[in-house]
């Protein structure tokens, strides 16, 4: 086990290529890859060595820093931690890679070290679970690399006890969030730097807001998520996951997801059929809630609280495999069986009592609410033991792994609605006993109530239930604020960016089987139809074309997702409209409802408008509606979403135009604010002067014309969002500074192949430093066909050269032909020096080995390999690229600097080369 350790700190610290490396260059690349891609070590640098069940970086900075009370203490100006952690739980190892960057004071603190992670989330103060060696350099910069092995102690007692004592691994994992690395000097004793998981801390301190008018529950749900996006997974799965059937998406999150909302809810009506009789004895004149109770067979008893025993097993089983306590194989049949045995109980103990075969009853009686919950309890349990029946098939036949990998806002969402259910069950067995009512009536209450219908049926009378009305429906509307923040956060965020690539994928490929070669044309749509010519005078004119109709592609795909999921979700909200109107309509006969009547009813509540002129009264309508108006709080928060992304918008839209051209004119004045808006109109063709984008051509990204176009929409909160921590960017600054004066002094020197390296390497920075602004815009960041162009110039290729390009139509396997020893992709550009000098030029050698690799393939902007494909944003491919090429660089020129020979130059080069620049 020892060697192993050693073998995994050796892995990290030859993946992060922190302990080769002196220089603070190498330092700056290596905190941009790790803020952007990380491969698992069990996978990294192509070696197996040690599987990490979960890795993390943390970017630990000054102004994160609290005392022990948990006030403001901003630790060392410019100093910058680099933390990166794997964790093995089931050995309770954590291996670790600390590097302090600018800590200048000895380390000072009470415990066994300076070092730690605590248990305490973003602004808050907490104590110390690990304690590391601390790390050992000079005032520039410091490393610690090894492995730790529970049991850990940190040298500081509370209550009693060290606080590392009984400290597991696995909380570190299930709540990444709610842990801070640190590290103490006698000059900062509250801490030199502090930072979480990717510097995103902002993730555990949410804020409940209005979810119809504003996100911060999903913002913060993406906070919690984007850390884990690279982490461990493998580059060419995550690329071409577009690709897959999103059926096994489905049945690999979807379902899992849908089983551990609905297990508890169907638990919870199980309950519900559990404390209340089956069967009342209806006086005469009487009506069923009037009804007096009769008396239910102790065996019915027992065999319905079996089935709830069952049930229970199998919801700790699903919970605790969700956790990562139970192995799939283990859990799923407990799972499984247990839910489909109590649907069986259930579904019998239903037939026995409505088929009058062992229940003997007077003639005046009638089946009670609990009975009717029986129903409903042993529906959910059939349907989504069925459901994960087909996730273990998916599994079975190898297309995902044993296992589920929800992210923690998936899990959140589960545990909220366990929340909601729980507090609703609990405050009906309060005000049972305050008001005297039957525990089912108080659920009836509690539920229209949690969800604001307020029909008027029922309502507290007295003092003390109208008191703890206050709180209660606080807490209530809280609970249910939650629950519609993160539906919206997973189902319309998460989803959409899955299905707009899929849409994206479809479209691309039905344009191209109608592509008419003799014509020139493509046809996108029904609708649209565009230009596509065989016939062009350059290389580049050609790939422009290709960009322009891919661009159109995505255009039109990403119209007929909006509305397509506004169809969608308005057909679910129509058929619960219309289906729960009719099952209004023949339970409610004895108040001799029509359709029409229910079809009211049912509208109202549905948009919790409650008037309360008709109101529920039979035995079945009751549970109906709890389940039914449950059903709606998800239905009705994504068919709010897609409005506001189709019908809300185009209203918003229209108006602000009307106002702009009318009698509200922007500070631009009336001319300049007609010529925008034909220019938004008409996708700047019309309304901008052809001499605002003259000096597009060969220039660096952020100049582009569409930035005019995006101007009035682009809503983007940097600050808050930022890609990397305001100690990274100014570390990338005082890099970008470095290179540009080693260019000037090899230039100064007559060294024209260093000065070119260095003006390369300039480059690179201070396009990433641009692009870093650019990852958390919103709408995403699109780049003009220029603004490509540079970027895949600096990556090593050229738009002009067709090497490496092919038409629509060919193989994207196909395979780029040999060079003729020309370097390629290093023209001139704006910077005014020369990159067409072939061998002479340092730099344009450099961006041609970016794009010498060896499993290169041809690709076109309309192929599966293009970088508009995929899930990925445009300003995250071009980041990640980037920092790769960055990094292949800086590696390169240490070695060189180390004089080794060439063939290990080569070799170490080989374990990045194979990386893919483009999707696969």
């Amino acid at each position: 086990m020892k060697s192993i350790l050693a073998t995994a700190a050796g892995l990290l610290t030859s993946c992060t290529l922190v302990v080769a490396s002196p220089a603070p260059v190498d330092e700056f690349a290596e905190i941009l890859k790790r803020t952007t891609y990380y491969k698992e070590a069990s996978t990294c640098c192509g070696t197996p060595v040690f599987d990490f069940a979960k890795t993390f970086t943390v970017i630990a900075t000054p102004d994160q820093v609290v005392n022990n009370v948990s006030v403001p203490a901003p630790g060392q100006p410019g100093a910058v931690g680099i933390y990166r952690f794997g964790i093995q739980p089931e050995t309770e190892t954590i291996c670790y890679n600390i590097t302090h960057l600018g800590v200048t004071a000895e380390y000072s603190s009470p415990a066994l070290t300076a070092t730690h992670i605590h248990e305490a989330v973003a602004g808050k103060s907490g104590p110390p679970r690990i304690a590391f060696p601390n790390p050992v350099g000079d005032n520039t910069r410091r490393v610690s690399v090894g492995c730790l092995t529970g049991p850990f102690k940190t040298g500081i007692i509370a209550n009693g006890k060290d606080t590392g004592e009984g400290f597991s691994l696995q909380k570190i994992i299930d709540n990444p969030v709610g842990f801070n690395a640190d590290a103490h000097t006698k000059a900062f004793l509250p801490g030199v730097f502090r930072g979480g998981e990717k510097d995103r801390n902002q993730a555990a301190l949410t804020t409940m807001n209005d979810p119809g008018l504003d996100n911060p529950i999903g913002e913060n749900a993406d906070d919690i998520e984007k850390p884990q996006r690279y982490e461990g997974e493998d580059e060419d799965e995550a690329e071409d996951d577009y690709l897959s059937p999103s059926r096994w998406w489905i049945t690999s999150t979807a379902v899992p997801l849908i089983a551990g909302t609905f297990g508890p809810m169907a638990s919870a009506f199980n309950i519900c059929a559990l404390v209340q009789s089956w069967r009342v004895e209806i006086p005469p004149g009487g009506v069923e809630e009037h009804g007096k109770s009769i008396q239910d067979p102790k065996w019915l008893l027992a065999a319905n609280a079996v089935s709830l025993v069952f049930a229970l097993v199998a919801n700790m089983s699903l919970l605790l495999q969700l956790a990562k306590r139970l192995s799939f194989v283990v859990a799923q049949p407990i799972t499984i069986i247990g839910w489909y045995i109590s649907s069986i109980i259930l579904i019998c103990l239903v037939a026995v009592a409505s088929t009058h075969l062992r229940l003997p009853s007077p003639p005046g009686h009638a089946l009670t609410q609990a009975f009717y919950y029986a129903i409903m309890s042993a529906a959910l349990y059939f349907i989504i033991a069925t459901l994960m029946l087909s996730t273990v098939y998916g599994a079975w036949r190898g297309h995902y792994k044993k296992e589920f990998n929800l992210t923690t806002s998936q899990r959140t969402l589960m545990l909220q609605t366990i929340s909601l259910l729980v507090y609703m069950h609990l405050g009906a067995v309060v005000y049972a006993h305050i008001e005297g009512w039957e525990f089912l009536d108080a659920v009836y209450w509690a539920d229209v109530t949690l969800l604001t219908v307020g029909t008027g049926d029922y309502s507290p009378m007295t003092h003390l239930g109208r008191g703890l009305l206050f709180p209660f429906s606080i807490g209530g509307i809280v609970f249910v604020g939650l629950v519609i923040g993160s539906i919206r956060a997973l189902v319309l965020e998460r989803g959409k960016k899955k299905m707009s690539a899929r849409m994206v994928e479809k479209t691309r490929e039905k344009a191209l089987k109608r592509l008419n070669p003799a014509k020139g044309t493509v046809k996108i749509s029904l609708f649209k139809k565009t230009d596509l010519s065989a016939k062009h005078e350059s290389e580049r004119e050609r790939r422009e074309e290709e960009f322009r109709v891919m661009r159109i592609i995505q255009d039109d795909a990403a119209s007929r997702r909006k509305w397509t999921s506004l169809g969608a979700s308005a057909t679910a909200w129509f058929v619960l409209w219309l289906i729960g109107a009719v099952v209004f309509w023949k339970a409610e006969r004895n108040q001799k409802w029509s359709y029409f009547d229910a079809l009211y009813y049912a509208y109202v509540s549905l948009l919790t408008i409650g008037y309360g002129d008709f109101q529920p009264m039979s035995n079945s309508a009751k549970p109906f509606f709890v389940f039914w108006s449950l059903l709606a709080v998800p239905t009705m928060t994504i068919l709010i979403s897609h409005m506001g992304d189709t019908i809300v918008k185009a209203v918003k839209d229209v108006t602000l135009w009307i106002g702009e051209t009318t009698v509200l004119p922007n500070e631009s004045g009336f001319r300049a604010t007609v010529r925008k808006n034909i220019a938004k109109m008409t996708k700047g063709n019309l309304g901008r002067a052809a001499a605002e984008n003259k000096h597009l051509v060969n220039q660096p990204a952020g100049t582009s014309g569409e930035e005019c176009l995006r101007e009035d929409e682009a809503k983007t909160d940097r600050e808050r969002k930022a890609v990397t921590s305001a100690g990274i960017d100014r570390a990338a600054q005082g890099l970008e500074v470095a290179e540009e004066e080693k260019a000037q002094d090899a230039q100064a020197r007559g060294d024209v192949l260093s000065a070119d390296k260095h003006h390369y390497h300039y480059l690179l920075i201070k396009e990433l430093r641009s692009v870093m602004q650019h990852v958390h815009e919103s709408p995403p960041r699109r780049y003009s066909f220029e603004e490509w162009a540079w970027f895949l110039r600096l990556l090593g290729e050229d738009e002009t050269s067709g090497r490496t390009h092919h038409s629509p139509l060919a193989n994207d396997n196909s395979t780029v032909p040999p060079t003729d020893g020309r370097p390629q992709g290093a023209a001139a550009t704006s910077d005014g020096i020369d990159r067409s000098g072939g061998d002479k030029s340092a730099i344009a050698a450099a961006a041609a080995a970016a794009g010498e690799e060896d499993d290169e393939r041809a690709w076109s902007w309309l192929g599966k390999r293009s970088p508009l494909q995929g899930g990925k944003d445009e300003a995250e491919w071009v980041l990640e690229k980037l920092s790769l090429t960055l990094e292949r660089e800086l590696q390169r020129e240490r070695d060189q600097a180390g004089s080794k020979p060439s063939s290990s130059s080569s070799s170490s080069d080989g374990g990045t080369s194979g990386r893919r620049r483009r999707r696969s």
